[in-house]
C-alpha cells in the first residue's frame, strides 16, 4: 500500500485520530486495504473454521434430524466433550483465579533495605484491585475464557484502557472474532490482527463525540433511506455463523436501525510518513463498505529506536492481546487444539455406535417382515398394537401363520457394546474424566494413598496446560502494568478503595519499565485445595520444631488455604487491636521447661545447703552458750587460779566456735541476698519488665529465711 500524501511523523505520534490529517484518497485506500487483508487472513484459516463449526455443534449437542436408516432414527449426542471440559474447568478456575490477590510480583535481585518488597506489595495489591474490583467483568471473562480454551483450543483476552468505563479493561475475545493469519507464529510477530467488533449506532456516535472516531459520510444510514434501502451490517458470513444460527435455530434479523454495525479493528503496519519503514497502527474500518472511522498510532515515542543520523531503526508496537492456549497445534498454526478437535472423531464414533445399538433395539422391539400374497389385511401394511388390542382380519389363523415372515433382526451387538465402552474409556482418558477424577469411588479395596497417587499422575497431563495458561495470565498482567505506566495520574499516585473504605495506593514510579527489579506475574503454583492445606500443615509443623519462621504468616497461609472467611477477626495481625502474644514454638517451650526444672533443682540444693548452714549455726550457737556458761560456773565456784588452765582451754575453744559462727552467719547472709535478688527479678518479670543481664531469676525467697532466726551475733 502506497500512501500518496504522507503525514509527518510528529503528527502521527501526537494525533488521536489520523483520519482528520489524511487525504480522502488515502483514507479510502486504507479502508479498502484493511478489508482485503482481513479477507486474506480469513481465507487462510478456512479449514480451521470448518473444524470450529463442527466443534460447536458437538458441544451444543445439535441433534439434526436423520433420514437414514429411516426418518427420525436415533440421533443421540454423547456429552464426551462436555464432560471433559467441565472437568478441566472445575480444576483450572479455582487454581488460576484465587480469591485473594491474583496478581503476584517477583522481586528480582537483592533487597537489603526491603524497598523492592514494599514496591512489589504496592503493585500487587493495586493491580489485584484493578482486576477484581474496578474491572467488574474480568473474573467473568476469565471464567468463560477457560471454557472456550478447553473446547476450541485457545481464547484471547484484549487489555486496554477504556475511556467510557474509565479503567483498565481485560475482556474475552472469541477465537472466531480474532482473525489472524493461520500460519502466524505468535501474536507479537503476526503481520496483522483483526478484531471483529459489533457496535450499535449509539456506541459509534459516542466514540465520534469523544473524538475517537471521525464523523465521515457513510452509506449505512442516509437520512432519506427507507427500511428496504438500509444495508445490512451483520457479522461476516462464514461457516461458523451459519453453524451458530443452526444451533440456536434463528435466522439473521431483518435490517433495521438497531442492527449492530460490524467493524474491523485491525492492528496493522502502514508506511504513513513515506520514509520507507512501516509503522504500527490501529485501523477501525466498517466491514461492509470499508469506511475508515479511525487510524491511530500503535506505539509510544519511548519505544522508537533511532540511529545516530536520527533515522528510525525500529519501532516496538504496543500489544493489546494475550492468548490462552490449551494445546499447541501440531501443524504450527497460531490457533491451538482443544477437546472439540481432540475428541471430535472419538465422540462421533461413540455417537455412531450408540445410535446403531438404539436402532437395532428399535427394530428388535417393533419388528417387521414380509407378507405373502393372499394375506387379506386392512391398511397399507403398517400395523401398531396397543396393550390388550386384537385386530380383525379376513384371513384364517393358518393363512396368517404361513403368510407372515418376520424380518430376521438381531439383538444389539455385544461386541459393539464392548467397543462403545472402549471408545468412551479412551475418550475419558484424553479428557481426564476417569472415575477417580470425577469423584466416583474407585473401589472398596483401593487404598487412599494409591488413589491420590493415580489422580496426581493423571493431573500431570493438565499441568502443562496450566503452565501455558499462567504464562498467558502473566502476559495479561504485564499489559496492565504497561497501561498503568502510560496512564500517569496528576497526583503521581494511584489511590483506590472499595465500598467499605479499605484501600491503598501505588506510586506511578512503581510502574517504571526502566526498573526491572519488580515484575508482575501469576502465581506459578498449581495445587488443589486439599494439597494446599496439606502443604501448609507441613510448613506449620516445621515452624513448630525449628526457630526462624514467621509464625503469623505460616498460620495465616494455612487459614487462607482452608478458605476461612474474615481471618483478621479470628486471627488479627500482631500489633493490631485484639492481637495475642504468640506462644513460642513447642521445642522452645520444652527447652524452657527443662531449664526451669534444672534451675529449680539448683535452687532446691541451695536451699538445703542454707538450711544445713542455719542448723549448724544453731548448734554452734548452743555450743558457744554452753561453753560460756561452763566458764562462768568455773570462775564462780573455784576461781581463776585453780581452774586457769581449764579456763584457758575453754576460752580457746570458745573463740574458735565464735569464729566458725561468724563464717556460718556470713554464708547464710550471702544466700539470703541471692534469694532476695531472685525474688526481685521474678517480680519484675511478672510485671512486664525485662530482667537485666547478669541477674539470676528464680523462685521467691520463702518467708522466714531472710536470716538465721534466734542466733545472737557476737
Amino acid at each position: 500500500m502506497q500512501i500518496a500524501h504522507p503525514v509527518k511523523f510528529e503528527t502521527i505520534v501526537g494525533s488521536n485520530n489520523l483520519v482528520e490529517h489524511m487525504h480522502e484518497d488515502d483514507v479510502a485506500l486504507v479502508g479498502e486495504t484493511v478489508r482485503r487483508q482481513y479477507d486474506a487472513d480469513k481465507q487462510s484459516r478456512s479449514q480451521w473454521e470448518d473444524r470450529y463449526a463442527e466443534a460447536e455443534k458437538r458441544v451444543m449437542q445439535l441433534a439434526e434430524e436423520k433420514t437414514w436408516p429411516w426418518p427420525k432414527a436415533s440421533n443421540i449426542k454423547f456429552p464426551l466433550i462436555t464432560i471433559a471440559t467441565l472437568q478441566y474447568h472445575a480444576r483450572a478456575y479455582p487454581a488460576l483465579v484465587p480469591s485473594g490477590y491474583p496478581v503476584k510480583c517477583r522481586v528480582i535481585g537483592d533487597d537489603p533495605d526491603g524497598k523492592k518488597a514494599q514496591r512489589a506489595k504496592r503493585v500487587s495489591e493495586h493491580m489485584s484491585f484493578q482486576v477484581m474490583e474496578e474491572d467488574a467483568q474480568w473474573e467473568d471473562s476469565t471464567d468463560k475464557a477457560l471454557i472456550v480454551q478447553a473446547i476450541m483450543g485457545c481464547a484471547f483476552k484484549k487489555t486496554y484502557n477504556s475511556s467510557s468505563r474509565r479503567c483498565v479493561v481485560s475482556e474475552l475475545v472469541m477465537p472466531k472474532d480474532l482473525v489472524v493469519n493461520y500460519w502466524a507464529k505468535s501474536l507479537e510477530t503476526a503481520p496483522r490482527i483483526t478484531h471483529v467488533i459489533g457496535l450499535s449506532r449509539d456506541e459509534i456516535e459516542e466514540r465520534v463525540r469523544r473524538g475517537l472516531f471521525a464523523r465521515v459520510a457513510s452509506p449505512s444510514a442516509p437520512d432519506d433511506a427507507s427500511d428496504e434501502d438500509t444495508p445490512r451490517s451483520m457479522p461476516v458470513s462464514s461457516v461458523i455463523t451459519e453453524a451458530e444460527n443452526e444451533i440456536s435455530g434463528i435466522q439473521p434479523p431483518a435490517a433495521d436501525d438497531d442492527m449492530p454495525i460490524m467493524l474491523l479493528e485491525q492492528h496493522c503496519w502502514i508506511d504513513l510518513d513515506g520514509d520507507g519503514m512501516r509503522e504500527p497502527y490501529i485501523a477501525s474500518v466498517r466491514a461492509d463498505d470499508g469506511t475508515l472511522y479511525r487510524l491511530v498510532a500503535r506505539f509510544e515515542d519511548d519505544r522508537v529506536e533511532r540511529n545516530e543520523a536520527g533515522e528510525i531503526v525500529r519501532i516496538e508496537p504496543e500489544q493489546y492481546f494475550s492468548k490462552l492456549e490449551f494445546i499447541p497445534a501440531p501443524d504450527g498454526s497460531i490457533y491451538g487444539m482443544g477437546f472439540g478437535m481432540l475428541l471430535g472423531a472419538v465422540n462421533d464414533a461413540v455417537d455412531t455406535a450408540m445410535n446403531q445399538m438404539f436402532d437395532a433395539g428399535t427394530m428388535s422391539n417393533l419388528g417387521g417382515g414380509f407378507l405373502a400374497r393372499g394375506i387379506r389385511l386392512k391398511g397399507t401394511g403398517e400395523y401398531s398394537f396397543k396393550p390388550q388390542e386384537w385386530k380383525r382380519t379376513d384371513s384364517t389363523a393358518e393363512d396368517l401363520h404361513k403368510g407372515i415372515y418376520p424380518l430376521p433382526v438381531r439383538e444389539p451387538s455385544g461386541v459393539l457394546f464392548q467397543l462403545l465402552n472402549l471408545l468412551i474409556e479412551w475418550g475419558a482418558r484424553i479428557g481426564m474424566a476417569t472415575d477417580a477424577a470425577t469423584g466416583e469411588n474407585p473401589g472398596q479395596n483401593q487404598k487412599v494413598g494409591t488413589t491420590e497417587a493415580v489422580i496426581e499422575q493423571g493431573e500431570k497431563v493438565f499441568n502443562g496446560i496450566y503452565k501455558r495458561t499462567y504464562r498467558a495470565m502473566k502476559r495479561e498482567f504485564r499489559l496492565i502494568y504497561r497501561l498503568n505506566y502510560l496512564a500517569k495520574p496528576l497526583s503521581g499516585r494511584f489511590d483506590y478503595a472499595d465500598d467499605t473504605g479499605n484501600g491503598g495506593y501505588a506510586l506511578w514510579e512503581d510502574y517504571f519499565e526502566s526498573n526491572k527489579s519488580v515484575l508482575p506475574s501469576a502465581d506459578p503454583t498449581i495445587a488443589s485445595r486439599e494439597k494446599l492445606v496439606q502443604r501448609n500443615m507441613t510448613i506449620r509443623q516445621l515452624a513448630g520444631s525449628m526457630p526462624g519462621y514467621n509464625r503469623y504468616a505460616v498460620e495465616r497461609r494455612l487459614l487462607e488455604s482452608m478458605e476461612v472467611p474474615n481471618i483478621d477477626e479470628i486471627f488479627p495481625k500482631p500489633g493490631t487491636p485484639g492481637a495475642q502474644q504468640p506462644s513460642p514454638p513447642p521445642n522452645v517451650m520444652v527447652a524452657q521447661i527443662k531449664a526451669s526444672v534444672e534451675k529449680a533443682k539448683i535452687e532446691a540444693a541451695d536451699r538445703r545447703h542454707q538450711l544445713e548452714l542455719m542448723e549448724n549455726a544453731r548448734l554452734n550457737q548452743a555450743k558457744i552458750m554452753q561453753l560460756e556458761a561452763q566458764a562462768l560456773k568455773l570462775r564462780t565456784e573455784a576461781g581463776v587460779a585453780e581452774n586457769g588452765q581449764i579456763l584457758a582451754l575453754m576460752d580457746q575453744e570458745l573463740r574458735a566456735a565464735k569464729q566458725f559462727q561468724d563464717q556460718l552467719t556470713g554464708a547464710i547472709a550471702g544466700y539470703s541476698q541471692i534469694f532476695d535478688q531472685m525474688a526481685q527479678t521474678q517480680s519484675g518479670a511478672s510485671n512486664g519488665n525485662t530482667p537485666q543481664q547478669g541477674t539470676v531469676g528464680g523462685m521467691a525467697n520463702p518467708a522466714g529465711n531472710a536470716g538465721v532466726q534466734g542466733v545472737p551475733q557476737g
